[in-house]
């Protein structure tokens, strides 16, 4: 496979299924010392079952809490329930495939899916009970090489019968270290965040507030709102899972906390203060009140200098919102008051831990 297309090695599935495949061979070897090939047969059977499953799974651990941050607790008895019903599926299921005429009718087809139905039943069952799921996992790349390192120099060695217990005892006991870590070392972040956002669709003030993000937008109606999180919870899904957080939840436009006072356009958070301007026109209990950033965006067609000057932000914002005529219309008449605007079609404006990116689009 590497042969023909290197790249493979950078595939998700194709890491995973060589860690697997790995964990199988490498027990299987160990599995054919004299020692054991002297026990009984059902013995043998049964142990080579539940071994092959628990080291396929083992070895795969890292790579799922490293790609998809999150651990299943009940993987262990689901797959040896897998394990001893999958082989009698596939004989049960290989003949109605190629045989279809003449296996229909028969108690083959039924037997299929009553096996078929039981593993998936205990798959449920499983994953029903509390706690099914670790999530948030997010180790760092060393703790995952070091885990990997350790399978190695263990298959290795004890495939070579150099002392084999101790051998295995020691990788057993570094990767089981390893697996502490990964669950151990979860990120940890600051009580809150907030970072400006902005896509043709809209723009996001987001913030973190103990375990909430909320989303303050500058959408006309709530369907576009809802447009506004589908694209942006896919591009945050990363930020969002490191604080166990899972979804954007729009802010009432009237709202108070120890760290937030929102009251309509006018936002602080912490000691910053924003403010959206969507007309010409601002309340006045907004007047002459010393804005941080302030953000102007689609409802704003003119006199975007005068607004300026107004509030005397220490930043405007240009939204990506913007049609591109207006934008570059509005720009030019803040460079001529003296006020140069920062474009969220470039850049993201963001807390010291919040996320950023060179490109918002």
């Amino acid at each position: 496979i590497i042969i023909f297309d290197p790249n493979t090695v950078l595939s998700i599935g194709f890491q995973i299924s060589f860690a697997a495949v790995w964990g199988i061979v490498a027990v299987n070897k160990l599995l054919q010392r004299p020692r054991y090939l002297r026990l009984p047969l059902y013995i043998r059977l049964i142990t080579g079952y539940l071994t092959v499953t628990i080291s396929a799974t083992i070895a795969t651990t890292p790579l799922v809490a490293y790609y998809f941050h999150n651990l299943p607790l009940w993987f262990i008895p689901t797959n040896i329930v897998a394990a001893f019903i999958l082989p009698i599926l596939l004989a049960v299921a290989l003949p109605c495939i190629l045989f279809s005429s003449a296996t229909a009718g028969t108690f083959l087809p039924r037997m299929a899916d009553t096996l078929y139905n039981l593993i998936a039943s205990t798959s449920e069952q499983f994953a029903s009970l509390s706690n099914p799921t670790v999530t948030s996992l997010y180790p760092p790349t060393w703790v995952v090489a070091m885990f990997y390192l350790a399978m190695i120099a263990g298959t290795i060695l004890a495939i070579k019968h150099y002392r084999p217990r101790f051998v295995i005892s020691s990788m057993i006991a570094s990767m089981t270290f390893c697996l502490i870590l990964v669950v151990a070392l979860r990120p940890t972040t600051p009580r809150s965040e907030w970072f400006l956002h902005g896509i043709f669709t809209g723009t996001a003030l987001v913030v973190t507030e103990d375990g909430v993000a909320w989303l303050v937008d500058d959408c006309p109606t709530d369907i576009v709102t809802r447009r506004l999180i589908n694209r942006l919870e896919p591009r945050l899904a990363d930020f969002l899972g490191r604080r166990g957080i899972d979804t954007l939840t729009v802010m009432p436009r009237r709202y108070t906390s120890k760290l937030i006072d929102r009251d309509g356009n006018s936002i602080v958070v912490g000691n910053k203060s924003f403010l959206f301007v969507d007309n010409n026109s601002v309340s006045p209990n907004e007047q002459g009140q010393q804005i941080d950033y302030l953000i102007i965006t689609r409802g704003v067609t003119q006199n975007a200098a005068a607004i300026a000057t107004r509030f005397k932000p220490r930043q405007v914002i240009m939204t990506a919102s913007l049609n591109a005529l207006i934008s570059r219309r509005l720009e030019a008449e803040l460079k001529d008051a003296g006020i140069e605007p920062v474009s969220l079609r470039d850049s993201i404006i963001h807390s010291s831990n919040a996320p950023f990116a060179s490109n918002s689009r």
